[in-house]
């Protein structure tokens, strides 16, 4: 089932994204604030994992309107990285593809960013929260090592909307209007069980009738 509404007009965009850049620079800005806290009176410093988990979702909906489909999740991370936050610094081009291949794939499945080898050489990965830093503080590579500076990818990100709103307003307004229809789609029952039993390999299945049966 779809629900109908109207065509959405620029001030409402501006607005559905304004809404969505200040919850992420207002809770996950806490969460940092919160890290640093617990480092300054404890000198252990935590959050390098949770922060990424925390702006993966957002990226992969951003990157959606983009796409103009929710359900490519590495796909649209890695296109809001390379066509959005490029735009503030060009190395998320460059690194697009392997920040959403280890970083989003580990962190939102498992425990931590996933493993590469190349060639016998173990491709490793360095987060950071420094402040102030240089050039190869962030998105620089590094005896084959990928460093990311978590507070400069917060910023960056908060940033890019801004450059989001113009593009989809000129360029973008068909595949945001249809990531925003798929994501306004009502789930049903029947369109649930209908596309977990097109799932092949049974151990991907997780929803049967029996799961649901609690709804009368």
């Amino acid at each position: 089932m779809k629900p109908k509404f109207n065509k959405i007009e620029d001030k409402d965009i501006v607005m559905y994204l304004d809404d969505i850049k200040d919850m992420i620079s207002n809770e996950v800005g806490v969460a940092i604030k919160a890290y640093w806290d617990k480092y300054e009176k404890d000198n252990k410093m935590m959050g390098y994992f949770s922060v990424l988990r925390m702006l993966f979702p957002e990226i992969d909906g951003l990157g959606s309107y983009l796409t103009g489909n929710p359900m490519t999740t590495g796909y649209n991370i890695k296109t809001y990285l390379q066509k959005i936050m490029s735009k503030i610094d060009d190395r998320y081009s460059k690194f697009a593809g392997f920040i959403a291949l280890i970083h989003r794939n580990g962190l939102m499945h498992q425990h931590s960013p996933k493993q590469f080898m190349y060639k016998k050489r173990r491709i490793g990965w360095e987060l950071n929260f420094h402040n102030g830093g240089n050039d190869q503080d962030h998105l620089y590579f590094r005896n084959d090592i990928l460093i990311i500076n978590l507070n400069l990818f917060f910023e960056d990100l908060v940033n890019s909307i801004d450059i989001l709103k113009t593009l989809i307003k000129n360029e973008y307004c068909k595949t945001f209007m249809n990531s925003i229809t798929i994501q306004r789609e009502y789930l049903t029952k029947y369109s649930i069980l209908k596309s977990q039993r097109k799932i092949k390999n049974k151990n991907r299945r997780y929803i049967y009738p029996k799961d649901l049966e609690f709804i009368k």
